[in-house]
């Protein structure tokens, strides 16, 4: 069986900006930090939509400093 793969399955940091309401330095921050599941290729950052989802529910009434 072929897996298929969805462009949108992967969120680059202007995506990321349209969904969180943080700015460009704040989303880079994000990205940039280890315990956010992004990943760097080159100088770009992404996050896949999946995992970017369930961050925000393991952090639902906690607080993530930057």
């Amino acid at each position: 069986m072929e897996q298929t793969f969805d462009a949108k399955e992967l969120l680059t940091v202007e995506d990321l900006r349209r969904i969180l309401p943080f700015g460009r330095d704040r989303c880079y921050a994000l990205m940039s930090n280890p315990a956010f599941p992004s990943m760097r290729v080159g100088h770009r950052y992404f996050v896949r939509s999946k995992a970017l989802l369930k961050w925000l529910e393991s952090y639902e009434g906690k607080e993530f400093l930057l």
